[in-house]
């Protein structure tokens, strides 16, 4: 076993050498002490990621812990997106420790296209440690995103989580939980007010409409098959007018006109026939006394 303090001034030897020797990972394994893994900064907008252009995103300004190894950003971070697959994917924003060279970067991490697409897998072990800022849902063919693609996971303590202070931080698991408890319940009762209030009134509404729509047309058939009816019997009541009046005009009319016609032409032939012999007479009688002088 052995015992570690610190951090105290070292004093110099006399081959010049100091008598004590601090490495970056103990400074690092004190922060962590009291310092936990997450975003820093009280700010909910620290190193949060959000959408850039129509296919791109970018991380906000913040700061952040690794295991005692400190980060910060001060403008936003952008990262173009790759090429969308004929399938959908997970793509992540993480914050990366890596030992091996000394530092902590923002790094854009592609998902596995698939039919069923999984985020990927945190890479952490003793030289490289990851925390998730966010899932980022590529959908297939699209060369666009929406707000709504980008799943935040800052606040899940098993991905990320949030610098509480000293000793431990808060375990914002339980928290995102709950708040994704609310809004499902939210969403539950709103579609079953939706149903409830709008969807069945309304539904009852265009049943009632349509049934009255179909009252109408049967009384409008109704009405059609009456008029045709009254429509025949009101042609065969003209038909048998027309019918009677040509019968009128024939017999008793045009034979009755011939009749006078004939009668006419009688009486104007026995006038002539009597004009002409009162002709007659008129000129005998002249004719008499003409000579009788």
């Amino acid at each position: 076993m052995s015992e570690k303090s610190g951090f105290f001034n070292a004093e110099r030897l006399p081959d010049g050498t100091y008598d004590r020797l601090y490495l970056a990972d103990s400074f690092a394994a004190y922060f962590a002490s009291f310092i936990g893994n997450g975003v820093f900064g009280g700010s909910m907008g620290a190193l949060q990621v959000v959408r850039n252009e129509s296919f791109g995103v970018a991380v906000q300004n913040g700061q952040g812990w690794i295991n005692g190894y400190w980060y910060q950003n001060d403008s936003n971070f952008v990262f173009s997106i790759p090429t969308a697959d004929t399938t959908g994917r997970y793509d992540s924003v993480v914050l990366r420790l890596d030992l091996m060279s000394r530092s902590i970067n923002l790094v854009y991490r592609t998902g596995e296209p698939s039919a069923s697409p999984l985020p990927v897998t945190l890479t952490r072990n003793n030289l490289t440690w990851e925390l998730r800022l966010c899932n980022i849902y590529i959908a297939p063919n699209v060369t666009s995103i929406t707000p709504d693609n980008i799943i935040d996971t800052r606040f899940d303590t098993n991905q990320c989580g949030l610098v509480h202070g000293v000793v431990d931080q808060l375990n914002t698991t339980e928290y995102g939980n709950r708040l994704d408890g609310f809004i499902n319940d939210y969403i539950a009762n709103v579609a079953d007010d939706y149903q409830e209030k709008f969807l069945t009134p309304l539904t009852d509404q265009a049943n009632l409409a349509n049934h009255q729509r179909d009252n109408f047309y049967r009384r409008l058939g109704d009405m059609e098959s009456d008029a045709m009816a009254y429509a025949g019997e009101y042609r065969a009541s003209i038909d048998g007018i027309v019918s009677d009046a040509n019968s009128y005009y024939q017999t008793p009319f045009l034979s009755g006109l011939n009749s006078l016609s004939n009668l006419a032409s009688a009486a104007y032939n026995d006038f002539l026939t009597w004009l002409a012999q009162k002709e007659t007479t008129a000129t005998n009688q002249v004719n008499e006394f003409h000579y009788a002088g």
